[in-house]
């Protein structure tokens, strides 16, 4: 992608320039949700249980079935069934892994587990676009210094993350943005 001929201060520190026709804007408005997955106890597989998310389902940036959890099926569970296009982001996690994302694009029935925060995006936010910003060093600088620190492990309220800031460009530009990375990125595993 070609540079921008004209920038602009962001007003935030951890982020500095950004092109002068993006804007910077803070979670809530990019998500309609920001909730935590059920509270259900873990248990061993058997035929009554579905699959739900832990911290490892998304250690390695994507979805992974074999690190799920399992919890008995009950139809209070149906609000917590993942949908396409949703965002797990962990915001309880080590310093290192606060922040991790995937993005949930299968057609396996999965549920939201604890310690991942479901967001949703809107319709005027490309799902890849925003999934590539919480991979970027901006994003995961801010969360870490919102980090509360625990045993073995920090946490960053959901009330705290819905106020980080994204940039913004236009829905086309994030599209383009999102094809040139892919592009790049599948040359680069092609070496």
């Amino acid at each position: 992608m070609e540079r921008y001929s004209e920038y602009k201060d962001s007003g935030n520190e951890i982020i500095g320039l950004i092109p002068k026709h993006w804007d910077l804007v803070k979670l809530k408005f990019l998500c309609s949700g920001f909730s935590n997955g059920t509270t259900s106890n873990q248990i061993d597989k058997d035929k009554n249980t579905v699959p739900v998310t832990r911290i490892e389902t998304i250690s390695d940036g994507s979805i992974n079935f074999n690190k799920v959890g399992y919890v008995d099926y009950n139809t209070n569970l149906d609000s917590y069934k993942l949908k396409k296009g949703d965002l797990l982001l962990s915001h309880i996690n080590s310093y290192d892994r606060v922040g991790n994302s995937a993005v949930y694009d299968s057609d396996i029935d999965l549920y939201h587990g604890m310690n991942l925060l479901r967001l949703t995006p809107k319709e005027n936010i490309n799902k890849q676009y925003l999934y590539i910003y919480f991979k970027s060093l901006c994003f995961i600088l801010q969360m870490q210094r919102k980090c509360k620190p625990a045993i073995n492990q920090v946490s960053v309220p959901a009330k705290v993350i819905k106020n980080l800031y994204s940039t913004f460009p236009p829905l086309a530009e994030q599209e383009k943005i999102v094809n040139f990375l892919e592009d790049k990125t599948s040359k680069i595993e092609l070496m």
